[in-house]
């Protein structure tokens, strides 16, 4: 199991779930506005999820063994927890981002076009032998991630599909397309999720790019209702259909959102329900 193929996968899916599965131990759960987090104590592992339930990151803590040697995950580039710093540069070159010298915090340096960081035990910058505190794995940055840093706002679009009578696999034949994530009626504990499991649930990300501002979006997503509206009409009998728009801008960003009249008709003739979720 490789680490790259977790990342960015919904909670539900079959991989993530198969990790999971690995640690026979209870964990706790440290929820924010965006994320929520599964904490380990053994393995002293961390996994953050979006408050969509993908996997956003994973954090490993060194406590002094091998964790690929325990279980069978695969570090990306030949990495190990045992790594002086040394050993990490020589193996992926030198970080684009690191922090400066402060004896009060621990150093750490950056990859993001690798999708990694590192936290040293050392405050010495210039300590080349000094050992790995964890490492944080993520989705490396691509030139339209690094558009977060212009625009200062993210955004993803979601259908879901609730239904007590049609299965996620009979929605997908429907429909035509593979869900970004799914769940069968009392299919198990989803209870982070806003659906319940007395329901069948079908989820589909509708952005392309999480990045493009708002009317690009709703623009891309009205092309796949009307593409799909003979398919969605007959489920409102027995479906409920929903629209969910999770909206992520800084505080000091000021945003304009426009729904055109056609986007409006669409989702008010297919009966889908639009749920804005706007987080500052």
């Amino acid at each position: 199991m490789k680490i790259e193929d977790l990342i960015g996968k919904a909670k539900t899916s079959e991989v993530v779930q198969q990790f999971l599965n690995l640690f026979n131990t209870p964990y706790k759960i440290s929820r924010f506005p965006d994320s929520y987090f599964y904490i380990f104590s053994e393995p002293s592992i961390e996994i953050k999820f979006t408050t969509s339930h993908y996997l956003e990151c994973l954090f490993f803590h060194n406590t002094g063994n091998l964790f690929t040697d325990k279980y069978p995950i695969e570090f990306p580039f030949g990495l190990s927890l045992l790594d002086t710093r040394q050993a990490v540069e020589e193996k992926i070159g030198p970080p684009e981002r690191e922090s400066i010298n402060n004896k009060h915090f621990d150093f750490w340096t950056s990859h993001p076009e690798l999708g990694v960081s590192f936290t040293y035990t050392t405050s010495d910058k210039n300590n080349f032998q000094t050992t790995i505190k964890h490492i944080c794995f993520f989705e490396p940055e691509t030139e339209l991630s690094r558009l977060w840093f212009l625009n200062k706002t993210k955004i993803h679009n979601y259908l879901q599909i609730t239904s007590k009578t049609y299965s996620p696999h009979l929605i997908s034949d429907l429909l035509q397309v593979e869900p970004s994530r799914f769940a069968e009626a009392g299919g198990g504990d989803f209870s982070e999720d806003e659906y319940t499991s007395e329901e069948h649930f079908w989820e589909l990300c509708l952005s392309e790019n999480q990045f493009l501002h708002l009317k690009a979006q709703l623009k891309n997503t009205l092309q796949f209702l009307l593409e799909k509206e003979s398919i969605l009409k007959p489920l409102q009998a027995c479906c409920k259909l929903k629209l969910k728009i999770m909206y992520y801008s800084l505080h000091a960003n000021s945003s304009k959102g426009n729904f055109s009249l056609e986007f409006l008709e669409t989702v008010s003739r297919l009966g889908i329900e639009v749920d804005l979720d706007i987080q500052t």
